[in-house]
């Protein structure tokens, strides 16, 4: 076997380099791994240095299949992406031809390689325990938003001992673009814990979601090679049919140097001086059937290592031991499962009879079940359907339980307020201002029916003491305490933008500083005219533009005045509306306290004062006139106006204060005097703080 160690010292300094991925993002997620954790090359170069003496150890050893205990787990929005059992079995049963050369098309494989063609001696099984002892079908399933932007942060939702499991995240999207990555022995970060396969559902087996090309089915089989310590077959890097990887290798004797396979299948491809083995498991051709007789002894010897000093040693896996304790050897449990109970609905607030879908993604199990909802207020308030549609008729928070029955018991999973329902009709008239100085938010009535979503409540949005304004009071939310997937919730009431002229916008004071350079925080605002079917995001802000106070806080942040900023948010297409809702949401790691405070919602620029000042139209018609005239005006939303008659002398004829709703509004002069003498006058009208003058002339 070819096992240059300076070789591999070269090909370990080039993750240090930025590679372009390409269908498999193995080297660029190491290249993160290792800039972050500079250790786990030490990793790499002490398996290396062992790897020779496993083998020769190997060799003696009477082991003739290795058994691999396998846990998939599914990270998904509902829908397509929570793929089938049966897609899962099919990629397991796809790895296993693959593995033991089972595969039937191996017959494909040219004649200058068909006598090295590995039966590599390594079977794949679904787990039958979990870590806990439970009785597990080794399929996991999550609802998470990451499932589109995956890669090590899934990781942190769910992860088996990878000591004893072979974890495999399956994902809709992976952030740098790639179909799949694992890492090498001890080089998965946090000691080699995180180790593992993320592999996308569009090529993870051959049916379902897969798109079904034979490179896409064979992913899986080129991720697990990874994950056993394989390199791509042109060397240690993502770049494929480059000139330069005639000058490395790949550390496996019998695999020819190549430059590696742009795609498609040449089988009389010669890069590097010698046939390429382009139908090879570990090359980028549409056409992989094949490991060799050498990448095999490689795998098998990454199957008897292990150390102290990481944390997922593949010797463990497939120990009498471990099989015992992952329930795939003397399993006594011949009864179906318990099944794990998870539900979703699209909504996580809705309207008074707004139809609402719940969704059962329950899993663990095989056979039959029967189901049974029960919807504290809904309509109806029992089913036993896989999906039901329910319907609220009063506003109010509402627990929502499913209990899961098969014929190894009956599990149930209860979600307190599962479920927000507002009053549509019950609406916040706009402009409004909230500087949040009740120190019960969000359950204060004052806040107008601010809602928190039950996720959000713990470590969620809370009132503090901290101000923009001369008022006391704003709300935080500090992303320290979790993960950027898990979003922070904050919805506003309703608001009736009916009167309302264009422009208006939306305005709030907000501070934010980081704990650390690494700080990764996201402030996003969105809004809805439906009721929350439908959200349009009108705004977002990551760490560096949130900032509004330089350097890092270790400790508790807390604004001075000068450290508060302004954000305006346009609103212009809503103006006139009569319905519109805010949800502001939150997410991050490792940050500080970010604050709001003096949201004013569809104000313009000009601010309140202005918007009356533009909008009241105050009037007396005719004027002059003999003392029959008409005070008019309008008015926004509902509140106090003040009108007052006073002569020239600064005498107050009459005072009337009263109470208006939104509308255009008619007085009469003579309700304030009848018969006024000639002469000149003035009709004082107070609004709030802003106070307009109309002069009146009587002939």
């Amino acid at each position: 076997m070819k096992r240059n160690l300076f070789i591999f010292s070269l090909l370990l300094s080039s993750l240090l380099v930025a590679q372009n991925h390409k269908q498999c993002g193995a080297t660029e997620m190491r290249n993160k791994a290792i800039a972050e954790n500079p250790h786990l090359v030490e990793n790499r170069i002490k398996y290396l240095q062992q790897l020779d003496s496993i083998i020769e150890v190997q060799q003696k050893m009477e082991v003739v299949i290795y058994t691999i205990p396998v846990v998939i787990h599914v990270m998904h929005t509902g829908g397509a992406s929570n793929i089938s059992d049966a897609q899962i079995h099919d990629a397991i049963e796809i790895i296993n031809e693959d593995f033991n050369k089972l595969n039937s098309d191996t017959s494909s494989v040219i004649d200058d390689f068909k006598g090295i063609i590995a039966n590599v001696g390594i079977e794949f099984k679904l787990a039958q325990l979990d870590p806990n002892g439970n009785c597990s079908k080794g399929i996991t399933r999550t609802y998470t938003s990451l499932t589109n932007d995956a890669g090590e942060n899934v990781k942190d939702l769910i992860k088996w001992d990878p000591s004893k499991y072979l974890n495999v995240w399956v994902v809709s999207d992976i952030s740098i673009g790639a179909g799949g990555y694992s890492y090498y022995p001890g080089e998965a970060p946090n000691n080699d814990a995180n180790a593992g396969v993320v592999i996308l559902a569009s090529q993870f087996g051959s049916i379902g979601e897969s798109n079904g090309t034979t490179s896409s089915n064979r992913s899986l089989t080129h991720e697990i090679g990874h994950y056993l310590g394989l390199n791509h077959t042109w060397g240690d890097s993502n770049d494929n049919n480059l000139d330069q990887n005639c000058n490395g290798d790949d550390g496996i004797s019998d695999t020819p140097n190549t430059k590696g396979s742009n795609s498609g299948c040449n089988l009389a491809q010669n890069t590097c001086s010698s046939l390429d083995n382009v139908q090879n498991f570990m090359d980028y051709a549409s056409c992989p059937l094949m490991y060799t007789e050498g990448q095999k002894t490689a795998m098998i010897a990454a199957l008897n290592y292990g150390s102290s000093w990481h944390n997922a040693p593949r010797n463990n896996l497939w120990t009498t031991q471990n099989l015992t304790e992952t329930g795939l050897l003397n399993n006594t449990n011949t009864n179906e499962c318990i099944a794990i109970v998870e539900f979703e609905t699209e909504y996580e607030l809705a309207c008074i009879d707004q139809e609402i879908e719940f969704t059962n993604v329950s899993y663990n199990y095989d056979s039959e079940v029967t189901l049974e909802w029960n919807f504290s207020g809904g309509t109806p308030n029992i089913s036993t359907e896989e999906n039901p549609v329910i319907v609220y008729s009063q506003p109010g928070l509402y627990d929502v339980s499913l209990t899961v029955t098969t014929s190894g018991g009956s599990e149930t999973k209860t979600t307190n307020n599962a479920i927000y329902i507002y009053n549509s009709e019950d609406k916040v008239i706009a402009p409004t201002e909230f500087k949040f100085q009740s120190n019960q938010f969000p359950l204060n009535p004052d806040n107008e029916n601010w809602y928190i979503d039950e996720s959000s409540q713990t470590y969620g949005w809370d009132w503090n003491s901290a101000s923009s304004t001369s008022e006391n009071g704003s709300i935080r939310i500090r992303s320290s305490v979790f993960g950027v997937d898990k979003l922070k919730n904050l919805y506003s009431p309703i608001f009736d933008l009916t009167n309302v002229p264009s422009p208006c916008f939306m305005y709030y004071d907000y501070a934010y500083a980081k704990k650390s350079p690494s700080s990764d925080d996201v402030l996003r605002i969105r809004v809805s005219e439906d009721c929350g079917t439908n959200w349009l995001t009108r705004i977002t802000k990551h760490s560096d533009d949130l900032v509004t106070v330089n350097g890092n806080f270790l400790f508790t942040f807390t604004p001075e005045v000068d450290d508060w900023e302004t954000q305006k948010i346009n609103l212009t297409p809503w103006a006139g509306r009569d319905q519109l809702q805010f949800l502001i949401e939150f997410s991050g790691e490792n940050g500080n306290y970010l604050y709001l405070d003096n949201i004013r919602f569809a104000v313009p620029s000009l601010g309140i004062n202005e918007l009356v000042a533009e909008t009241l139209n105050l009037e007396v018609y005719p004027n002059p006139n003999n003392g029959e005239a008409s005070i008019k005006f309008n008015v926004l939303n509902p509140q106090a106006i003040q009108l007052e008659l006073v002569d020239v002398l600064g005498n107050v004829i009459k005072r009337n204060t009263d109470t208006y709703k939104a509308g255009q509004y008619q007085l009469s002069l003579a309700d304030f005097k009848d018969n006024l003498n000639a002469g000149m006058y003035f009709m004082n009208c107070t609004v709030g703080t802003y106070k307009e003058t109309i002069r009146v002339v009587v002939y």
